[in-house]
């Protein structure tokens, strides 16, 4: 009697995985991804950077805002000097929003 079974023949076979493997492609698509993942340390960076300036442009006025909003009773206010230390405040606001 003849063995039916090794008779049905469902159309696969056996191959190495390298066999397969579309190299060109897999370079491609890492060399996307790892543009990628570059562009999103970028934006990391960036937003970081961004949060510290808003961060140092707070420190510096909110003393200024602070002090000017003392005694609001007292209708005049004394600053000597004040066009100094306006234009330093300035200054440093612009160094803040230019990154330096």
């Amino acid at each position: 009697m003849i063995d039916k079974r090794s008779e049905v023949d469902f159309g696969f076979s056996f191959a190495d995985e390298g066999d397969f493997k579309d190299t060109e492609y897999e370079k491609q698509l890492e060399t996307k991804v790892q543009e990628q993942d570059s562009k999103l340390r970028e934006v990391d960076l960036t937003a970081s950077e961004y949060k510290k300036r808003l961060y140092d442009l707070n420190n510096l006025i909110m003393p200024l805002l602070s002090g000017l909003a003392k005694e609001p009773e007292k209708k005049v206010l004394l600053w000597p000097q004040r066009a100094q230390k306006a234009k330093e405040l300035m200054k440093r606001c612009h160094e803040i929003v230019d990154g330096k």
